[in-house]
């Protein structure tokens, strides 16, 4: 009988010579350049590369690899600074963390669930973890992330899923862009129909849309499914203890960007053939985004020759076990948050439109998504003129406002797409004064904060027509 080799005791061996020749080089007289520079100009140097190329430059020689050894955890730091935005280290540690124990179901890295998903979702996690300013800062021994050991593996999985959420924010932005209240498609002589700053993602935009992305896939690890949408319900209260830490404008953009995604999944499926077999509803949809996170939902690109791949994989999804026993989670937003932020009368159980505190909340400089957030806030609350001058244009359709990302853009778009007659904070806030309503009116008044249904208005009309000639043209030069 054939005897076959142990493959762990072949990279032993390997493993043990490479070392033996690496250890005979190791002296000063063979030394390259690179080793014998001082140690603060090594790191400067390690600073600018990605954790791979530490890695490999760590393997060509013991020096380097003791060196490597001893300040990996600084390195790796520093690699995942120059990388993440400074407001997205928190949320980008949170996602790690809720990723691998995250409640009711953990993802792995590859974005498949693991079945062993423990309550990971605390107070203190809420309260520090999403708020850690020096999660990634050298000395941070009062900090939530304080005992977290930050290795050249972690940085490359944190700026590893950093680039997939910088690509879907350009994927999802650019579609978005133009599904606006007006056409942005040039005129039939190649003159364009908006100005640049229309058609074209800012830098503040596309920053948005990355942070709802990561709120996203951090909310989607570690809330849990709600069967009774009460105060006195535990669960009901992670969720809303969770949402208490963002603005309401940024539970809005998470909002758009989970219908965004379930738009994007129902493309792809559109590109390879359509539904053949099953035909999902927006909660299943919502149910699929949610469960794969945005590292699954990447890996469902179309390639060549996966016709009706992505209509597969959702009627995997739907015929799962896990579909069948563990109740998942429609949306991942939390309806009804606005009245969080609005002062309230306990005798009279009224609802105050005071939006000052939640209005200062932000110090961007751009108030287009504060804008846009306080205007479906008031504008079916306070009944004024300047709420309906644009109104056939802007805010006619929930569902078209959601698939056009209308809490994400700057003010000058905002104001482009109402020709101008966007109101400002200020006049808004001096309509709506000290005024209550009864609760009961209050929440019945909700608008642009739900799901809605899209009566089949001009406006959709409109965008569908577009994209179908953009998918016609697309085919053409195929």
């Amino acid at each position: 009988m054939e005897r076959k080799l142990d493959p762990c005791f072949i990279t032993s061996i390997f493993a043990r010579m490479t070392a033996y020749t690496a250890c005979r080089r190791f002296d000063s007289a063979h030394m390259s350049p690179f080793e014998r520079l001082p140690p603060e100009l090594k790191l400067q140097i390690f600073n600018y590369c990605d954790p791979l190329c530490v890695l490999n430059a760590a393997l060509t020689g013991p020096a380097l690899y003791a060196f490597v050894e001893a300040n990996e955890s600084r390195i790796a730091r520093s690699i995942i600074c120059g990388n993440i935005s400074p407001d997205l280290r928190c949320l980008a540690a949170a996602r790690y963390r809720a990723d691998h124990y995250g409640f009711p179901v953990a993802r792995s890295e590859s974005g498949e669930p693991q079945t062993f998903g423990r309550q990971f979702f605390t107070r203190k996690f809420v309260r520090d973890g999403l708020r850690d300013d020096k999660v990634f800062e050298a000395r941070n021994e009062d900090g939530f992330y304080a005992n977290f050991k930050f290795t050249l593996e972690i940085a490359h999985k944190l700026i590893s899923f950093d680039h997939t959420v910088l690509c879907f924010a350009y994927i999802l932005g650019r579609i978005a862009m133009h599904k606006g209240p007006l056409s942005t498609i040039p005129l039939d002589n190649g003159e364009p129909m908006a100005p640049d700053y229309v058609t074209h993602l800012s830098p503040g935009e596309l920053h948005r849309f990355m942070k709802a992305l990561y709120i996203f896939e951090v909310a989607s690890a570690v809330l849990p499914f709600v069967d009774v949408p009460d105060v006195t319900n535990q669960q009901y209260a992670i969720w809303h203890n969770f949402w208490e830490q963002f603005p309401p404008w940024e539970l809005q953009q998470v909002r758009c960007v989970q219908r965004m995604l379930q738009d994007w999944v129902d493309d792809l499926v559109t590109r390879q053939g359509g539904y053949l077999t099953i035909h999902p509803d927006e909660a299943m949809l919502g149910q699929f985004v949610i469960q794969k996170g945005l590292v699954g939902l990447r890996e469902l690109e179309i390639r060549p020759g996966w016709i009706g791949a992505v209509q597969n994989r959702i009627a995997e999804f739907s015929g799962s076990l896990q579909m069948n026993t563990l109740p998942l989670r429609t949306e991942i937003w939390m309806k009804g948050m606005d009245e969080f932020w609005m002062p309230y009368d306990q005798d009279f159980d009224e609802v105050g439109l005071n939006a000052t505190i939640p209005m200062n909340w932000s110090d961007e400089e751009d108030s287009g998504p504060r804008d846009a957030w306080l205007h479906t806030l008031l504008e079916n609350r306070v009944y004024d003129k300047i709420f309906r001058a644009g109104y056939f244009l802007q805010f006619s359709c929930e569902p078209c406002m959601t698939r056009w990302g209308f809490v994400f853009w700057d003010r000058a778009k905002l104001e482009w797409h109402s020709q101008e007659t966007m109101p400002t904070a200020e006049q808004m806030m001096d309509v709506a004064g000290d005024t209550f309503l009864p609760r009961e009116i209050f929440q019945f008044a909700e608008w642009g904060r739900q799901g809605g249904i899209c009566p089949g208005c001009v406006w959709s009309a409109r965008v569908s027509a577009e994209e179908e000639l953009f998918q016609r043209q697309l085919w053409l030069t195929e």
